[in-house]
């Protein structure tokens, strides 16, 4: 989206980066010393990520964003943010002609957008899982899964779990399901689960939907299954039918 864009700096941080006992922050070494590493590190992992958006601009209140009220001449983050500046305006070539198509060539792409819906892509390989209907993640529990396959390119997808009601994954409760796709030959390969939780299930039913990008649509939920599987945390392997 070529007019997409964000405050790098973040505009409005939290007051203990705004303040200190002496009043408002300027420069980084007026604000309390244990927040200044913190500080530094988020503008300038903002900002390596802003070099690349297609507007590039970093401001917000204070503390001030300027290289040297970030960080002092010469010290890794002066040289990394001076850095990825320099980065940026090496690619002018490349996001200048992208900003001229945007104008000239009507360039970032025609898809229908009706008043009740917006137009969402999904990549080849991606692999989306999706359960019933449910009110809140509690109902999410030991309930179906389908696997929606873009197919085009191989794809991998860890899927997370927990109880989805208390916070007993902090203390270790939760499981992932590895998935991945070998688009070659059709295959989805389910790997050995790994963790576990208070309630969780020991087996599960889990379909696969084989989508032709061109074609298909994840939205369509209520849709036939391709395949439908039982799950019970070891690897289980299964083709696209007719391969």
């Amino acid at each position: 989206m070529p007019y997409w864009t964000f405050d790098i700096g973040g505009f409005t941080p939290e007051d203990h980066y705004r303040y200190s006992s002496d009043g408002a922050v300027g420069h980084f070494s007026e604000m309390p010393a244990e927040f200044q590493d913190e500080w530094q590190e988020l503008n300038l992992r903002w900002f390596q990520l802003g070099a690349f958006t297609p507007l590039f601009r970093s401001h917000g209140q204070n503390a001030y964003r300027e290289f040297f009220n970030l960080a002092d001449e010469g010290s890794p983050v002066y040289e990394s943010l001076v850095g990825y500046t320099e980065l940026r305006y090496r690619l002018i070539p490349y996001i200048y002609t992208l900003a001229g198509d945007s104008y000239h060539r009507d360039s970032t792409i025609d898809a229908s957008a009706p008043l009740a819906r917006i137009p969402i892509h999904a990549r080849a390989g991606a692999i989306i899982p999706t359960g019933p209907a449910i009110q809140h993640t509690g109902e999410s529990l030991n309930a179906p899964l389908r696997l929606n396959i873009f197919t085009g390119a191989d794809g991998r997808f860890d899927i997370y779990e927990d109880d989805g009601l208390t916070y007993g994954y902090e203390n270790g409760g939760w499981s992932r399901i590895p998935v991945s796709y070998d688009d070659a030959s059709g295959t989805v390969t389910l790997g050995e689960r790994s963790g576990t939780f208070d309630g969780m299930a020991a087996t599960r039913t889990i379909s696969v939907r084989w989508i032709d990008g061109a074609e298909g649509s994840v939205s369509d939920f209520d849709s036939e299954a391709d395949a439908v599987m039982t799950y019970d945390g070891d690897e289980l392997r299964i083709e696209q039918p007719g391969r």
